[in-house]
């Protein structure tokens, strides 16, 4: 496998993750206003991976599943104990600099005029995502200022 096809899979895999984290924060936040941005975020999100895919149908991520949820695994713990809206945000925001991370690197590595297009293509609705994620991270920390780490693990104590 060339090298523009593995940033293609770890930019599909650091989607999948996010993907994963959005549905389950999904069922577990009841905010209105953010369970909104995350069904777009998640919407948006699940057709730009369906576009990626498409470009390697053999690749489904289903061979990187275990060691996704491996990693992720102890901090989702953690953040889903929480019920803590800010929390979440502060999760899904680090998942989205990792995706976002993914997709300049697979940009940077990008050969044929298949895959320059396609990202290109892709760049303003990835991009709308993150300006959506960091208004509602924003909008999140007016209405409930952060708690420390300190008080966040007292409270679930």
């Amino acid at each position: 496998m060339n090298s523009e096809m593995q940033r293609i899979h770890q930019l599909s895999d650091a989607i999948d993750t996010g993907n994963d984290f959005y549905a389950l924060a999904l069922d577990r936040i009841d905010d209105p206003e953010l369970d909104d941005l995350m069904e777009k975020n998640l919407a948006e999100r699940r057709d730009i991976l369906q576009r990626l895919r498409s470009l390697d149908g053999a690749y489904t991520g289903e061979d990187s599943l275990s060691t996704r949820l491996e990693v992720e695994q102890a901090q989702m713990s953690v953040v889903l104990e929480s019920n803590d809206r800010y929390v979440y945000m502060d999760h899904l925001e680090h998942l989205e600099e990792r995706a976002e991370l993914a997709f300049r690197d697979a940009l940077a590595e990008a050969q044929t005029p298949e895959m320059i297009a396609l990202l290109r293509e892709l760049a303003p609705r990835f991009e709308a995502v993150q300006a959506r994620m960091r208004s509602g991270r924003q909008a999140a920390s007016r209405r409930e200022a952060p708690k420390s780490l300190a008080t966040r693990i007292a409270q679930q104590r």
